[in-house]
């Protein structure tokens, strides 16, 4: 009776398919469960004949408003007002204006194509391993991830059309089909057409249409999440492929271990997402934090001490997420090496990582190449040490504030060594594709060159670094840092570089004397009640 009911009620809605009321009627039909995962769409695909998926045309009948929201959100546009930067007048960052510390620029200057989409397949290889050259796909180009898209990147002019044939909802709605795991498995395949490229989706709607899910799981969105950068985990700390439902473990991450998924920290208001961090750019929604959940988390005498004396200070991060498990910490791109299947740049990849420490405020210093349309030549700094060989130092990103108006936070930094245009002072995209399937660093960097109207001189190199916000990766709360972990004598190693926080040595010497004087005090103490009693 129910099935009957159910059949009865979804062909009733398919007379009305294109009114307001009928899409309504369907879209009531289909979530009737809100706390479901799933939403099957078999009868409705069924009644309007659709068996190819074509993005979000094939979403429009029903979900035409969802389709609007996702054209402007920073999804698809790739670019966000950033009102949190001291530096620069409320510049445009994202995906669509920036130049990083991992594979450079998707695009230059907003508009400029430099490693936006395309196919990577290997055309040179070392001697002993010619047998890799195989035809096989490699990778795309940053339109794995970036942009939602049916391979057209997002632009604020776009008619609704255009934007509609262009955007891929099944890349956050089916588990298995985004990243650069739908690309490598042939669900959606790179196609140039007299010159133009664009993603073919080879999925069938009848197939999948039981698996849609109205609210993504975490997995699908770490299949970009967790493979930023190039690789597994390499890039945000704390996001890798161990978060997957299957792995997880509250040693690696107790919110993601109890069955959490990322929207429900990261909440979507009509398709937009809030972030607020030192090197995140989508600032359409209000973010979470901590305390929106742990009202008052600290219990008893410690507690008393944490309330009264850290928090104001100390972020919930700082203690809570002691390490970052496995990351990158720089790369370099003048050294070019064969990986086994492709060409890469140099990298150090560590594990049980203890994060740097810097006081934030909530705002940050950001670099951009182009401001409004304009070059903006970079002010080099001074090189980290170590570093050599470079001209200076660009810093992409960078926490701002000290003791007065901000608190202690824990960050990844990172660090990667670019070419660099000493005409213009700005740093050179490369164009990546062409070293991973050849090794040609040169070559690579010159058509970057070319594909940005820049110049290089062939052997200028700068290091550009970056401040990476550590927020996942919360641990067991019996695993959180504890006092000695920050605080100790002067003799000691401590995690806390308290004199670059501004502390300077007091702490470490006061605590140091609190540990040789106090145990003399309590000796003293019970020797003297000793005699008192003995007399």
């Amino acid at each position: 009776m129910k099935r009957a009911l159910k059949t009865c009620t979804l062909v009733a809605a398919g007379f009305m398919l294109f009114s307001g009321a009928g899409r309504a009627a369907v879209r009531r039909s289909l979530f009737t469960d809100a706390e479901s995962r799933y939403a099957d769409h078999t009868e409705v695909f069924k009644m309007l004949g659709r068996t190819k998926y074509e993005g979000a045309k094939s979403c429009l009948p029903c979900h035409r408003k969802e389709v609007e929201d996702v054209f402007h959100s920073y999804h698809f546009q790739m670019s966000n007002v950033e009102k949190d930067v001291v530096n620069l007048n409320n510049p445009k960052g994202g995906g669509r204006h920036n130049y990083n510390d991992y594979c450079m620029a998707i695009f230059w200057n907003t508009t400029r194509t430099v490693n936006w989409i395309g196919k990577v397949m290997l055309k040179k290889a070392p001697p002993g391993h010619e047998d890799k050259i195989n035809g096989k796909l490699l990778m795309s180009g940053c339109s794995m991830c970036h942009g939602v898209s049916m391979g057209k990147p997002g632009r604020p002019d776009m008619t609704f059309e255009e934007a509609a044939a262009d955007i891929d909802c099944l890349v956050c709605h089916l588990a298995g089909y985004g990243g650069g795991k739908g690309v490598k498995t042939g669900l959606k395949v790179p196609v140039n057409e007299n010159g133009t490229w664009h993603y073919e989706a080879k999925i069938d709607l009848q197939k999948v249409a039981s698996k849609i899910m109205a609210k993504p799981s975490k997995d699908v969105c770490l299949l970009c999440h967790a493979f930023s950068g190039g690789g597994d985990g390499v890039k945000r700390p704390n996001l890798s492929s161990a978060l997957f439902t299957k792995k997880v473990t509250k040693d690696i991450d107790v919110h993601m271990a109890a069955g959490m998924d990322c929207v429900d920290c990261h909440a979507f208001r009509n398709h937009k997402v809030g972030t607020v961090g030192v090197d995140t750019f989508s600032r359409e929604a209000k973010p979470v934090s901590c305390a929106d959940c742990h009202k008052h988390p600290h219990k008893g005498v410690t507690g008393w001490f944490i309330e009264h004396f850290h928090t104001k200070h100390i972020a919930c991060q700082t203690c809570h997420i002691p390490v970052i498990h496995k990351s990158e910490l720089h790369r370099d791109w003048r050294k070019i090496e064969f990986e086994g299947t492709k060409w890469g740049e140099e990298r150090k990849i560590e594990k049980n990582i203890i994060p740097a420490y810097r006081w934030w405020n909530g705002k940050r210093k950001l670099y951009l190449p182009t401001v409004d349309g304009k070059l903006n030549p970079a002010n080099l700094e001074k090189p980290d040490e170590g570093v050599e060989g470079v001209l200076g130092k660009i810093s992409f990103t960078e926490p701002t504030g000290n003791m007065e108006d901000g608190k202690i936070y824990p960050f990844k930094y990172h660090y990667a060594i670019v070419p660099y245009d000493t005409k213009h002072n700005v740093p050179i995209p490369i164009k990546v594709g062409i070293i991973f399937a050849t090794g040609e660093r040169d070559k690579a960097i010159r058509a970057g060159a070319k594909a940005a109207g820049l110049y290089w001189d062939g052997k200028s190199f700068v290091e550009i670094s970056r401040y990476f916000q550590l927020n996942h990766g919360v641990l067991p709360k019996e695993k959180a840092l504890h006092c000695l972990d920050c605080h100790g004598p002067w003799w000691s190693e401590h995690r806390l570089p308290l004199v670059e926080l501004g502390y300077g040595h007091f702490p470490a010497i006061a605590f140091g004397l609190g540990m040789i004087f106090t145990p003399i005090i309590l000796a003293g103490g019970a020797y003297y009640i000793y005699r008192k009693k003995k007399s």
